[in-house]
């Protein structure tokens, strides 16, 4: 079973998250793949069991693939299904194809895909690296005069331009007002015509400046939100096929990992004030999506500077793409948890984080934790909660860990 086997059964967009679901025919058998390039193979008895159970509403467990309603996890991805998506994905399965006598093609019959798995796995290099090596994958298969990525900067909620191919010298920032919605609304965004589309009225703009007129948009999700865009441009008004529509899923998915590297260090703040923006951000976010904002307090007196350098190394190194941490002062160090599925799940991050600070403290610190909405309803209040905390494991003893209750 060779990567260029598999083919589309769906693209399916799940409470703002996407999944791609592909079949392929190997020795006369149908397997199923949940999550693309990287992403679950299931034999198609698995699958079917899957969807029984999906529409039971009764809990599942197969190989990688674990439903627990709402929650579809696949892989290291986690999907809330609400109805719309459960109808989406138990729809799949009458798609599944009846079984061909035609052999599986060869691995050398599509070196095309063959590269963009290559790409998918290879190192991250940086986003120039991937983008160029990506480019050159799209300018063979498709007509294309340009391929942008924007990447999203969650402090200042807005789109920078990460990198062009064409290279473009001048900066450009999106700042929308309308246009994140429409993004998060999409699984990817066919615009044939930017000048007769109303929903491109925020980018005319730039595609004039940049001499395009149609746009085939595809959002990179890294967790629940839109991380980064990544934007197939022609310089004519014309529409984008099924097929067109296909490859671009495919290249935002090995462009995915790359992406995930970049913005894990690329967006992180630099000072308190930086960071309380940062917490404001992720509060807005969590109220408006319905999950728990968690923030750790590690307060530790009397570190070197070495020490302290290799505290939040470690901090930094256990980020997501959407937590944050800083050096808050000599003996204060803070973590922000943007997304938490449950309460408890702040101090557990916390708990893990704590015996590789040992080893670089020489001790345990005292740790503060916080959750909204649970024990604070405003970014301050939380700021405040998680010092208290600290201050209250640290006055009872180091290494002690203090809840806000």
């Amino acid at each position: 079973m060779h990567e260029m086997d598999w083919q589309l059964l769906a693209p399916i967009s799940i409470e703002g998250s996407n999944l791609i679901v592909e079949y392929c025919e190997h020795e006369g058998r149908i397997a199923i793949r949940l999550g693309g390039f990287a992403g679950v193979v299931l034999p198609l008895s698995e699958f079917e069991l899957l969807i029984q159970h999906l529409t039971s509403g009764r809990g599942w467990g197969g190989n990688g693939v674990h439903w627990s309603p709402p929650f579809l996890k696949v892989g290291s991805r986690t999907f809330t299904l609400k109805d719309a998506g459960k109808r989406a994905l138990v729809e799949t399965l009458a798609r599944v194809p009846g079984l061909t006598t035609h052999p599986a093609p060869r691995p050398e019959a599509n070196p095309w895909q063959q590269r963009l798995v290559e790409l998918l796995h290879s190192p991250p290099e940086g986003l120039p690296s991937a983008l160029a090596h990506l480019a050159a994958l799209a300018f063979e298969r498709l007509d294309l005069q340009g391929l942008s990525l924007w990447v999203h900067d969650p402090a200042a909620s807005s789109y920078t331009l990460a990198v062009r191919v064409p290279k473009l010298l001048e900066p450009c920032v999106l700042s929308p007002r309308g246009y994140p919605d429409l993004l998060e609304q999409s699984l990817l965004l066919p615009l044939h015509n930017l000048q007769a589309d109303g929903r491109a009225a925020e980018l005319r703009a730039v595609g004039e400046a940049w001499c395009f007129s149609a746009l085939l948009q595809v959002p990179i999700r890294l967790e629940r939100e839109v991380s980064a865009v990544l934007w197939l441009e022609r310089r004519e008004s014309q529409p984008w096929s099924e097929l067109d529509q296909f490859i671009a899923l495919q290249l935002a998915e090995a462009l995915r990992p790359h992406v995930a590297a970049a913005l894990t260090q690329g967006y992180q703040p630099s000072s308190p004030e930086a960071f309380r923006r940062y917490l404001e951000q992720a509060v807005a976010r969590a109220r408006r999506y319905g999950h728990w904002v968690g923030l750790v307090w590690f307060k530790s007196p009397g570190l070197s500077e070495v020490q302290r350098a290799r505290v939040l190394d470690v901090l930094q190194r256990s980020l997501r793409y959407s937590d944050a941490a800083i050096e808050a002062s000599p003996e204060d160090f803070l973590l922000l948890l943007s997304t938490l599925r449950a309460p408890s799940g702040a101090a557990r991050a916390a708990e893990r984080i704590v015996a590789r600070l040992q080893i670089v403290m020489g001790r345990l610190p005292a740790l503060g934790v916080a959750v909204l909405p649970e024990q604070a309803s405003t970014p301050e209040e939380l700021w405040q909660q998680a010092e208290q905390a600290a201050v209250k494991a640290l006055q009872s003893g180091q290494g002690d860990l203090a809840r806000v209750e």
